[in-house]
């Protein structure tokens, strides 16, 4: 691969390609190209740092080139920052007293591990440059202390030198908080910094920071590539179940800075979680604090007090309302529960990332319900992700269980419980976890701790005497299963940790110091640090979830109902049939919600009966009494009996689970059908194809059955049935073609009229149908019918459903004059509907743009090739083959159109739809097409298909 292919712009970038540009990159991308669409007329006051981003594919460059860049990669790097410098009308390394690029670089893999691949800041600064600046008049103190936190962050990052050494500096100059520095302190503090990089550098050899900006970006690069080898990101690699493989690699975000410590009034860093992450609740959760860079406080490296939601809409009023106008439209893209980092500068607001929220079990139901109900999001997504969360290892104390001490309370950050031996600080903590023991950590320092603790599999809890909520330690906590609580103190209120100016002991009077070195438990759900002697006193969560959904058990039933032995069509027909029985329970749902009386106890008592089935018997009473049902008004059989006067309520309080089990009894039958579908050499995009058109058929069936037509099924055939004439002349059968009602002889007329309508278009097919009448095997067991219809073979149903489809329109409304005038507008249609020669080919469609509103300017067209299910869920990515596949074939069609003489008529296109089963991205994929070269294209499409003739043809014009 070109060295230059494998750095790329956030415009030119593509969003879905998170394997190579990593998830924060891609979610980075995804943001910055849809700006204008999410906030139509805010560019002003809403904006995304424009960079650009090394893949994956640089990182295995850098691994292959013995962990070095490789010369034509950093040409590479240079030609992008040279159109990032035009993009933003800076230039990096200007030294002229005007305010240059300075960069932030990132690492970003396509799984997220918050805080354990490196981050480095204000790229870019050295002291010529800085000189500079204060000589031009820019704000001193801003200035020393941004150079200050590069110098720091160089030091971290690219030497490697812990953050103790830069911490014993500022408790040596007594720096109080963040931000507050005078001017005349931060000149010796800069000065300090550098000494600590000349003698703590690791080998003992002098280091100091690159003064060559390009030598400096270099080193940054290089070693936020080097970070996924180091042992905090190898130790959250094996956090992560499964476990995340090494040869992943990370993408590196080189991107503008934005200053939120630019001064007090107008600038402020933060990060907004969309939802409470214990607890689900649609309130936002702000942490911020103003002056300071966003790093700090995701780091837990903030010498500040954090402020809070609250705080933000007192003092910056203008900037919530922005973040709540962010929190609704980026959930209402994601389709689920967001944290968002972001800086303000000047009063303008900048998103940083966004990532999924991590969220305990509870939560991510509460959430993804609400966003259902919110109609942000889908059944099929929502059930997806709390799928995930139930198979979350969270573990709790038995209940019932009282034999235990409490030692110290705190804020819980999640709610699981777990146990291990009480350590002091860090190095104490890795150290016993790398001895085999499994650990709870008291942390010893509010500030300068790693983040390695947290993602050790043995440190199986944390305290805090502080602590922040969307820190990346807590994030990871959450992600990890791990109990976690802030703000800690003994059962008595003193404090855990003494802190006086240099020294940071323990607190020898506080309850929790005499089990230094014993084992401990921490459970979240309490808030508590506590101490029993017993042995057996933790179980997983597991036992609780399941009284919300048992899909331990309703995975049982699944596979003894014995899905895996049914054919492939079978497997279609009975996937069809449950994504109908969901939608029947969510047009319930509304109906009992919006108070509908029509809604009858039969159909109550079946879904209520329903559910029942998917509970284990021994556990129903309880899971009902959890869900709030009244059950001493039931009896629950069989058969089931209902003795009060509001079922509907009750039924409303089940049906969320009724849902969940259907959804994932959906998917499971979806499983089964990809796995015969690669058995036949075909993949689970055939399979998303297959479902689209049986239900697109179906529907269309419905349709005909709307209109007097009747479907009977016999071995090997569907017969499609146009009338039924009862020998006492009781016709049941009427059709709206045109004014007033066809009868039998009409019927029959019509069908004739079909078949010749089909033999224009497809001869072939004509051959494999045939017209039936008369009474066997229509009319056996009943009063003589006569009936009339069409035998259809049973692999030729669907292709002749959308014939007939097409030709009932045309009948009933007539045909086109122009294919331009058939199509719709802002709108996709099936193009068999606007030509019915593509009806062998169901997933092509195709839309007409709605106009630009310019004068003159005419919209185009666009026709897409299909549907792939392509995208990432929780850092893994699907569907690629497929998409790929796609891709080429809308490259082949613009090849055969080279090879005509046509140029410059299409350009490709895409775009994401809804999500679908486990993917978060489905992207259509086909052509632009120029307005005037519309049936160019289109003759030119038949051909590339092989599709026979050119005709457009007409019922008016078929032979009676």
């Amino acid at each position: 691969m070109p060295y230059d292919a494998m750095v790329i712009s956030f415009e030119k970038a593509d969003p879905s390609q998170i394997d190579k540009l990593g998830a924060k990159g891609a979610k980075l991308v995804e943001d910055f190209q849809n700006l204008r669409s999410d906030f139509p007329g805010m560019e002003d006051r809403i904006s995304v740092p424009d960079g650009f981003i090394l893949t994956t594919d640089a990182w295995k460059a850098f691994r292959d080139n013995n962990d070095s860049l490789p010369e034509g990669l950093f040409a590479a790097v240079t030609v992008a920052l040279a159109d990032l410098e035009r993009r933003v009308g800076r230039r990096y390394g200007d030294s002229s007293g005007r305010m240059p690029l300075i960069v932030a670089v990132r690492g970003g893999a396509p799984v997220s591990l918050p805080g354990a691949i490196s981050t480095i800041l204000n790229v870019g600064l050295n002291d010529e440059i800085v000189t500079a600046l204060i000589e031009a008049g820019e704000d001193e103190g801003f200035l020393l202390g941004t150079y200050l936190e590069a110098i720091r962050m160089y030091g971290e990052v690219v030497l490697r030198i812990p953050y103790e050494h830069f911490y014993e500096v500022l408790q040596k100059f007594h720096v109080g908080d963040e931000g507050s520095v005078p001017v005349d302190d931060l000149f010796p503090l800069i000065d300090a910094y550098k000494k600590v990089l000349l003698r703590a550098a690791p080998g003992g050899t002098p280091a100091r920071m690159e003064s060559d900006p390009l030598k400096q970006l270099r080193a940054a690069i290089e070693s936020v590539f080097h970070s996924w080898m180091a042992e905090t990101a190898v130790e959250a690699r094996l956090s992560r179940s499964p476990k995340v493989p090494d040869d992943m690699g990370t993408a590196v975000i080189v991107q503008t800075m934005v200053f939120g410590n630019r001064d007090e009034h107008g600038c402020l860093g933060g990060v907004l979680f969309t939802r409470n992450p214990r607890t689900g609740a649609a309130t936002p959760v702000i942490e911020w604090a103003p002056k300071v860079q966003c790093d700090k406080i995701v780091s837990g490296k903030l010498r500040k007090e954090l402020l809070h939601t609250k705080d933000l809409e007192a003092r910056f009023p203008d900037i919530y309302e922005l973040l709540m106008t962010v929190r609704d439209r980026l959930e209402t893209r994601a389709k689920r529960p967001l944290d968002v980092e972001f800086t303000v500068e000047d009063r303008k607001l900048y998103i940083l990332q966004r990532r999924p929220l991590r969220m305990t079990f509870s939560a991510t139901a509460r959430a993804m319900w609400d966003l259902v109900d919110e109609g942000k999001t889908t059944i099929q997504m929502a059930s997806l992700i709390i799928n995930t969360a139930l198979e979350q290892p969270e573990k709790m104390l038995k209940e019932g269980f009282s034999n235990y001490e409490v030692l110290a309370v705190g804020e819980p950050i999640t709610d699981t419980a777990d146990r291990g031996v009480l350590v002091f600080g860090t190095e104490e903590a890795l150290e016993a976890a790398r001895e085999g023991r499994t650990v709870i950590m008291l942390r010893k320092r509010p500030y300068g701790e790693t983040d390695l603790a947290v993602n050790h599999p043995r440190v199986r809890g944390i305290i805090r005497c502080d602590g922040n909520v969307t820190g990346h330690e807590a994030v990871s906590a959450v992600a990890y299963s791990k109990p976690y609580l802030i703000n800690v103190t003994d059962v008595h209120g003193r404090p855990l940790v003494l802190v006086d100016e240099d020294r940071i002991e323990l607190n020898r009077e506080c309850t929790l110091a005499a089990y230094m070195g014993r084992e401990v438990f921490v459970d979240g759900e309490r808030g508590i640090v506590g101490f029993t002697p017993c042995q057996d006193y933790l179980v997983d969560r597991k036992i609780r979830k399941k009284l919300y959904v048992d899909w331990e058990y309703l995975r049982e039933q699944f596979d003894r109902a014995g899905y895996h032995e049914l054919d492939y069509e079978t497997l279609l027909d009975v996937h069809y049939q449950m994504e109908l029985e969901l939608a029947h329970y969510q047009r319930l749902e509304t109906r009992l919600k919006e108070g509908d009386r029509s809604v009858s106890e039969k159909e109550l008592m079946h879904a209520f009966a329903t559910y029942l089935i998917y509970i284990p018997e021994k556990d129903r009473e309880r899971t009902l009494v959890l869900k709030d049902v009244n059950v001493d008004q039931f009896d629950l059989g069989p058969p089931l009996v209902y003795r009060g006067h509001r079922l509907g309520e009750e039924v409303l309080k089940i049906l969320r689970a009724l849902m969940l089990c259907t959804t994932w009894r959906t998917h499971w039958v979806h499983e089964i059908m990809v796995e015969k579908a690669k058995e036949r050499g075909e993949g689970e995009s055939d399979v998303i194809r297959d479902i689209f058109i049986k239900n697109r058929t179906m529907s269309v069936v419905k349709e005909f059955e709307a209109e007097g037509f009747h479907l009977m099924r016999v071995p090997h055939y569907y017969y499609l049935i146009f009338a039924s004439n009862f020998e006492y002349d009781q016709d049941l059968d009427s059709i709206q073609i045109n004014p007033g009602l066809m009868k039998y002889t009409e019927k029959e007329i019509l069908a004739r009229n079909f078949l010749a309508y089909l033999k224009q278009i497809n001869p072939r097919l004509t051959e494999r149908l045939r017209l039936i009448q008369g009474e066997p095997p229509l009319g056996q067991g009943h009063a003589r019918i006569v009936s009339i219809g069409l035998a259809v073979p049973d692999e030729d149903f669907d292709v002749v459903c959308r014939y007939l489809r097409t030709f009932l329109d045309q009948t009933k409304h007539g045909c086109p004059m122009t294919l331009q005038s058939a199509v719709p507008e802002g709108d996709f249609v099936d193009i068999y509907h606007v030509d019915p020669v593509f009806a062998p080919y169901p997933e092509f469609r195709i839309m007409r743009e709605k106009g630009s509103g310019n004068p003159g300017a005419e919209a185009g067209y666009v026709i897409a090739f299909g549907r792939c299910s392509f995208g990432e869920f929780d850092g893994v990515v699907y569907g690629r083959d497929e998409y790929e596949k796609l891709c080429r074939k809308v490259r082949d069609f613009e090849m055969f159109l080279r090879s005509k003489g046509i140029e410059g008529a299409v350009r490709p296109w895409q775009f994401e739809v809804d999500p679908y089963r486990r993917h978060s991205v489905i992207a259509a994929v086909g052509i632009w097409v120029e307005p005037h070269r519309l049936g160019q294209v289109v003759s030119r499409l038949k051909e590339f298909l092989g599709i026979d003739g050119d005709a457009f043809p007409c019922p008016g014009k078929a032979p009676a």
